[in-house]
């Protein structure tokens, strides 16, 4: 998919191909969705988001992966709206859920909500470096410092950052994300869900693997 912006070229889209794994071996590891439910998504964005995270869902519950993936999901808008505490990516398929839009966009918060879950999180996922997902089709308008928030959170997990649109914030995605490679940009709902299902597909193939996340999902693109 070729959806790059001339004049923002660090920003990078992605393309698939991936293939899924035929077994994985009993590693557990940690996702969480950070959605963007400022008044900005609602309507048709807000469908869309949600057919991206129903997509999402289920492709960490498929049987390959044998209940590996335990997965969280915040709405953020003025301040965290909703959190659905971890839960088996099995379990959360068919009760995600939707995305509720109104507010202003404080992404501080809820990058501060998706750390206190990975640190509280159980023993089980300690092997397996967690992975946060945010996405945003705005630019924050209340709350504390993103970037700030988002070092002490890249401690403790890996940040791959969606600019949804055209009026996201890109140059803060890029900050906020693990890396400038792990910052994408998708232009509508049908490149959303394509990338999240591209994005639960490289988590399977690495935990199958058993190697980190983190360098696959910076090459999620050609």
């Amino acid at each position: 998919m070729k959806s790059l912006i001339p004049s923002m070229q660090k920003v990078r889209t992605f393309s698939s191909g991936l293939v899924r794994p035929v077994s994985i071996s009993r590693r557990s590891q940690l996702a969480i969705l950070v959605r963007d439910a400022s008044s900005s998504m609602a309507g048709e964005k807000a469908r869309e988001a949600d057919a991206a995270s129903r997509a999402l869902a289920a492709e960490l519950a498929g049987p390959a992966n044998r209940g590996a993936f335990t997965i969280a999901v915040i709405d953020f808008a003025s301040s965290v709206s909703r959190v659905q505490a971890p839960e088996a990516a099995d379990t959360l398929v068919g009760h995600l859920a939707p995305l509720e839009a109104s507010g202003s966009t404080n992404v501080a918060d809820a990058l501060a909500e998706a750390e206190r879950i990975v640190r509280g999180a159980p023993a089980e996922f300690a092997a397996t470096r967690p992975v946060v997902l945010l996405f945003s089709d705005g630019r924050p308008n209340c709350g504390g410092d993103a970037r700030a928030v988002a070092a002490s959170l890249k401690a403790v997990a890996d940040i791959v950052t969606v600019a949804f649109g055209s009026d996201a914030d890109e140059a803060l995605l890029r900050e906020i994300a693990t890396s400038p490679a792990h910052a994408y940009r998708c232009r509508d709902g049908r490149e959303l869900r394509k990338f999240f299902v591209a994005f639960g597909s490289t988590l399977s193939r690495s935990i199958a693997a058993g190697v980190p996340a983190a360098g696959q999902l910076a090459s999620l693109t050609k």
